[in-house]
């Protein structure tokens, strides 16, 4: 596995950038939350075409989004995230409207 997960988005695939600098990963929000999320790895934020739009540590995310998140390659081989704990990063949640 990958040593973390991206509770409470889903994980909807995973896969090396068209330029091979990160490796990408979709993210989709099915609960009809919104929130923010702190990632355990400074995250490339990109558009669906996998240009880079920006960088962050957390994320914030809409009711039914779907997310492009990058990780540098070298960053994921040296295993940079799975040395940070998995609980706490959530931040806030919470249901539309509210």
């Amino acid at each position: 596995g990958l040593g973390f997960d991206f509770a409470p988005l889903y994980l909807q695939a995973a896969k090396l950038s068209e330029d091979g600098k990160f490796v990408v990963f979709r993210l989709s929000e099915q609960d009809g939350l919104r929130g923010k999320m702190k990632l355990p790895f400074r995250a490339v934020l990109m558009n669906m075409l996998e240009d880079v739009q920006g960088e962050a540590q957390e994320i914030a995310y809409g009711p039914f989004e779907i997310l492009t998140v990058g990780m540098r390659v070298e960053d994921f081989l040296a295993g940079e995230a799975a040395a940070e704990p998995c609980s706490g990063w959530i931040k806030e949640k919470r249901a539309v409207g509210v």
